[in-house]
């Protein structure tokens, strides 16, 4: 009984969205929460806490009662699912209770990817809550390698005699666990990780038709990471190889949204390579296909129009505008109430990201400084495009010319960008973080403060 009126209270949520006809992603990014989270409110499996009430009622223009949440948070508990333990002792509750032992399950029974993914999001999501980073952290990179651990996988060769389900389960889990930690400090672990995926994958596909298909959806996976992550660790010739690599196992797993993220993919590596013709011609083709393709979401579509605008804009064309307004709208116009998959790797800060370096390619420095200002207080951004929006605003201010360059600006932001990258040990944000002092040392030639910023620049 309490469980229903929970539900239809809690559905009031999802009225008021409606009835300011926003999206999901829409109304979350304004209550800056995850879209996910917003979802699981309004669908009554999850209870906002009091600041995110108090941030409701300021979105949504309406008082507590209004929202229909008064009642159940003084008389019904939150919805849990049944325990998996009967918590009689000591060891038990330790059981239900570490985000480890509640995470390890889900690489044994065989799931959806998208059920998977919930599971995973959830159960980290409510320890966050509840806990500190530090165990989350650790609880994800024993789920990441626990394939490697159970399964002996290796990025050498592959790894026979074990059931195709039991690969394909554990790597699922896995490669959720490795995006989740891209989104943190944990390059040079989820690279590594990951790679041991692959040959056993590659097995899968070459050897079992019933899972072949599941098999090349994984490492289509594996080297849309991988090439996001190699860039970072290894060389954006290796970054380039995989994102090829993705494009041929999306043909296989016959995934056309795999397809267009692989040759977006592709087109970004590119970029950041240096190889503008190259990334251009890329993300036309991804356009191209996207277009010929159906049912692909607007948050793809709007990646793959904000990456069209930025290596418009690097080459000159104004037309860059436009398809930076198509990837607005796309992005805003999604409203698919299921997660959104983890390997969809684009959101609000990537958005904000893109439409700040299509400013900054065109000449608009100062448009190009809001919008990378405001990547730094989404809070849907990874630590690696936090850390590139702040280099990045260090070289669009030091380019202005509608007003004076504030040079203590710039030394701030890029202390904070060069300490970031240090700590990620990221061979992109460095290189990107050195090209900024070469800038500021030429904007302000002689300038002892700027000069002295050398002793910072030591690479790990």
């Amino acid at each position: 009984m309490h469980r229903n009126r929970g539900r239809m209270e809690r559905s009031r949520l999802a009225q008021l969205r409606a009835k300011k006809h926003w999206s999901l992603q829409h109304a979350a990014v304004l209550l800056e929460v995850d879209i996910t989270t917003l979802n699981r409110w309004e669908h009554g499996k999850a209870s906002p806490r009091q600041y995110n009430i108090e941030k409701l009622c300021e979105v949504y223009g309406c008082s507590e009662g209004e929202l229909g949440l008064l009642h159940e948070m003084s008389t019904v508990e939150v919805p849990v699912a049944p325990p998996l333990f009967d918590i009689t002792n000591e060891s038990q509750s330790f059981l239900a209770n570490d985000l480890t032992m509640r995470l390890l399950p889900l690489a044994f029974v065989p799931l959806s990817y998208q059920n998977t993914q919930r599971e995973v999001t959830k159960l980290l999501e409510e320890h966050t809550m509840n806990s500190d980073p530090i165990t989350r952290r650790e609880a994800v990179r024993r789920l990441a390698t626990l394939p490697i651990a159970m399964l002996k996988l290796n990025a050498l060769t592959p790894t026979l005699g074990h059931p195709p389900e039991a690969v394909l389960t554990q790597c699922t889990t896995g490669i959720i666990a490795c995006w989740h930690l891209r989104k943190g400090k944990e390059l040079h672990l989820a690279s590594s990780a990951v790679s041991a995926y692959i040959p056993t994958l590659k097995e899968i596909v070459t050897t079992s038709t019933q899972h072949r298909k599941n098999a090349a959806d994984l490492l289509v996976q594996c080297y849309l990471l991988k090439s996001t992550l190699m860039r970072h660790v290894e060389s954006s010739n290796d970054a380039i190889a995989c994102a090829r690599l993705a494009e041929t196992y999306s043909e296989v797993a016959e995934d056309p949204v795999l397809q267009v993220l692989s040759i977006r993919t592709l087109a970004s590596t590119h970029y950041y390579a240096n190889h503008w013709g190259p990334a251009l011609r890329a993300a036309e083709k991804a356009e191209y296909v996207q277009g010929k393709a159906k049912g692909i979401p607007p948050i793809v579509k709007s990646y793959v129009y904000a990456g069209l605008a930025t290596y418009q804009a690097q080459h000159g064309q104004r037309e860059a505008l436009t398809s930076l307004k198509h990837a607005h709208t796309a992005f805003f116009a999604q409203t698919v109430d299921n997660d959104t998959p983890i390997w969809i790797d684009h959101n609000l800060a990537n958005l904000l990201l893109n439409d700040g370096t299509t400013h900054f390619h065109l000449g608009m420095f100062k448009k190009a400084l809001d919008s990378f200002d405001q990547v730094k207080s989404t809070p849907t951004r990874s630590t690696l495009i936090g850390v590139e929006a702040v280099i990045s605003q260090v070289l669009a201010e030091v380019s202005r010319d509608d007003e004076p360059r504030d040079m203590d600006f710039c030394i701030i932001l890029w202390q904070q960008g060069m300490k970031e990258a240090l700590a990620l040990q990221s061979e992109q944000r460095f290189i990107e973080a050195v090209q900024a002092y070469t800038a500021m040392r030429a904007a302000w030639p002689g300038e002892a403060r700027i000069n002295a910023l050398r002793e910072g620049i030591a690479h790990w």
